[in-house]
């Protein structure tokens, strides 16, 4: 990723992402969950519906611990899993 970010003219992979992070709040994208303010049952329903098909063709195998983990740390909830 370093490299894709060099070759972009950044730094490193860190300033692209914080360069990525002001571009989607300068145009009003979301940034993370925090503003719905998610019920555990709400992202236990979001876990469960992000099960898309497409995930198969990711090399590495996304479980319901990586969902959560994702999805707790978007929405600022302590939910974080214990990685082995």
């Amino acid at each position: 990723m370093t490299g894709f970010a060099k070759a972009l003219g950044f730094a490193d992979a860190a300033a692209m992402a914080e360069a990525i992070t002001a571009l989607k709040k300068q145009i009003g994208l979301r940034t993370d969950l925090t503003d719905l303010n998610l019920s555990d049952t709400q992202i236990d329903e979001l876990v469960q519906l992000s099960h898309h098909p497409n995930l198969d063709n990711n090399p590495v195998k996304i479980t319901d611990d990586i969902l959560y983990d994702l999805f707790g740390t978007l929405s600022k909830k302590d939910m974080y899993v214990e990685q082995p």
